[in-house]
């Protein structure tokens, strides 16, 4: 906690200490004005300055200042605790899925670098399990074999539903919407028709659980 502590610290030292060092160089090397009055005025601002640096300085030592910032630095952890979505997999299942997406065509790829650097994203974000300000992958298909997806990513998280799986993927509809996916899977089952990457999806997964 006490790392927390110490950006405020060195906030204040970044502008004090300039000013405490401006403030002995201005007056090892000003020169009188000749009239006391003007001479009191100046060299008390430079000193002013100097003190009031110090006592800022000092401040930050001070057990107000811990109180006061420590509980800001409690509550950031805290929220940073909380996850968004639990998920049951583990770093090798996860790097494991994420390489069949891109076998399988459901990711695509043209720099090998910007694919490997996604699938660190994709292992971190699932473990850490807070979704991000912007969707991050897009799949290379539409609402019906999304929604298969979610259902089968469903068996092993918690909190992943058809709302906010958005927040993770996009796809060729464009941004997923919970009314369409739901249609989506409804009409599949209405029509008995299979999404298109049923099957690859399912070959992921079974692949994926055979991992320790």
């Amino acid at each position: 906690m006490k790392k927390k502590v110490e950006k405020p610290r060195l906030f204040f030292y970044s502008f004090s200490v300039p000013i405490m060092l401006l403030s002995i160089f201005v007056f090892l090397n000003s020169s009188s004005y000749g009239l006391l009055l003007k001479d009191v005025a100046f060299f008390s601002l430079i000193f002013g300055l100097f003190i009031i640096s110090l006592i800022f300085m000092d401040f930050t030592w001070s057990m107000k200042f811990e109180e006061r910032f420590l509980p800001k630095a409690k509550k950031i952890i805290n929220e940073n605790k909380i996850k968004d979505f639990e998920i049951e997999l583990n770093k090798s299942q996860l790097e494991n899925m994420f390489d069949n997406f891109v076998k399988h065509g459901i990711f695509m790829y043209d720099d090998d670098q910007v694919r490997i650097e996604d699938r660190e994203s994709f292992v971190r974000l699932f473990l850490g399990g807070k979704f991000p300000l912007n969707p991050m992958f897009k799949l290379e298909f539409r609402n019906p074999s999304t929604s298969y997806l979610l259902t089968k990513l469903q068996q092993y998280t918690v909190n992943l539903n058809s709302s906010n799986l958005g927040k993770i993927f996009t796809n060729k509809n464009g941004h997923l919407k919970p009314g369409s996916l739901y249609a989506s899977k409804s009409n599949n089952r209405k029509y008995s028709i299979a999404p298109k990457y049923k099957d690859d999806i399912d070959q992921i997964f079974n692949e994926m659980e055979q991992l320790p």
